[in-house]
């Protein structure tokens, strides 16, 4: 009888931690939820006992090895309704080793920020108040010698010193310069309203929202993976997606003076209330 309500408590348990443990498949750029068949990633998903919080942590499809683990105040709120960060953030190199360690509060980082090399060595540390970098930011060389130093108020750079292994200083540039479209923001503007058609029918139909387009901008500036996070119609999305293919090449980002991938995330506007363009 006792072995019985063991087997039962198990069994109960097991379902019980079931229930609460979601699994999602995603594309490569992690943003978007994909067959199984076509997943780069998969990410196990844990509430906690309140049932609003919880953990998600990701794995690769390829070999099952662990990418990144978040913690969660809340799993379906924030923006987009893709939950609120809070507490502890990990991101692990695919040999196991840490990659990156970071703070959230309220959904925003917050606190030291740090990050490995491979080997072991502390890349970086970083301060963030609110999202924004705040104090000192320090990097090494992967040798461990000093490489910068950079001192920032409310995101706005201070000040800083670049070395050399020997510790001659060298000419200063910053550590990460982000994607720019070529001629700034107001060209951007520009570029996506001068080439935005609100699609007929869905004007027609009363349609509208603001579909939300990820993408990456290349080591050389051109745009791939691109992929629509927040949809709204599949006439708007598609419109939105056609728009973000039309966009020339872009300056890329730079870490350490070297270009780099980077995300980049654009909104689209479409008011079916009002005729914002005279291409209807």
């Amino acid at each position: 009888m006792r072995s019985s309500l063991l087997t039962a408590l198990v069994i109960l348990f097991t379902l019980s931690y079931s229930s609460a443990q979601t699994i999602k498949y995603l594309s490569k750029s992690g943003r978007s939820e994909v067959p199984a068949t076509e997943a780069h990633y998969f990410e196990v998903e844990e509430k906690n006992k309140e049932g609003w919080g919880g953990t998600r942590t990701r794995y690769l499809v390829s070999d099952s090895s662990k990418v990144s683990l978040a913690n969660y105040s809340n799993l379906n709120g924030g923006l987009l309704g893709r939950g609120v960060l809070e507490g502890m953030y990990y991101e692990w190199y695919p040999n196991g080793k840490l990659q990156t360690e970071a703070v959230y509060v309220k959904g925003e980082l917050h606190g030291p920020s740090k990050t490995w090399y491979q080997s072991g060595q502390l890349h970086y540390i970083q301060h963030y108040q609110n999202y924004k970098l705040q104090d000192t930011l320090k990097a090494w060389y992967e040798t461990g010698e000093l490489r910068r130093i950079e001192v920032y108020n409310q995101n706005e750079l201070v000040s800083g010193k670049l070395f050399d292994r020997d510790g001659k200083e060298l000419e200063f540039f910053r550590m990460v310069e982000m994607p720019e479209f070529k001629g700034g923001e107001r060209q951007l503007m520009r570029h996506l309203a001068q080439n935005t058609v609100y699609p007929k029918s869905a004007y027609k139909r009363g349609v509208g929202g603001i579909v939300m387009v990820a993408f990456v901008v290349s080591k050389t500036g051109v745009i791939k993976y691109i992929e629509v996070v927040q949809p709204v119609d599949p006439e708007l999305d598609a419109e939105a997606v056609r728009v973000v293919q039309t966009l020339p090449a872009w300056n890329p980002a730079l870490i350490e003076g070297e270009p780099e991938d980077m995300a980049f995330t654009l909104p689209f506007r479409f008011h079916a209330s009002t005729k914002w363009n005279n291409k209807l």
